[in-house]
């Protein structure tokens, strides 16, 4: 959990971001990887056919994916 002495809250663009300090983020980044992974088998390419590069995209996803 971030401390309130670790949060600040920077303006960037029309977008709120608040910056802290976490804990254990080497076990959180393997936890985010491994949900990446996750999200990504079980979701298709949505690489568009005009699109020309070898590449994974969500782009013409369902709209599910923002739930």
């Amino acid at each position: 959990m971030v401390s309130e002495e670790n949060k600040d809250i920077e303006l960037h663009f029309p977008t709120v971001v608040q910056v802290g300090l976490l804990e254990n983020t080497a076990e959180l980044n393997l936890l985010l990887v491994e949900a990446v992974y996750d999200l990504r088998a079980k979701t298709p390419n949505g690489i568009p056919d005009s699109w020309s590069c070898d590449l994974y995209t969500t782009f013409e996803s369902e709209n599910r994916l923002q739930n």
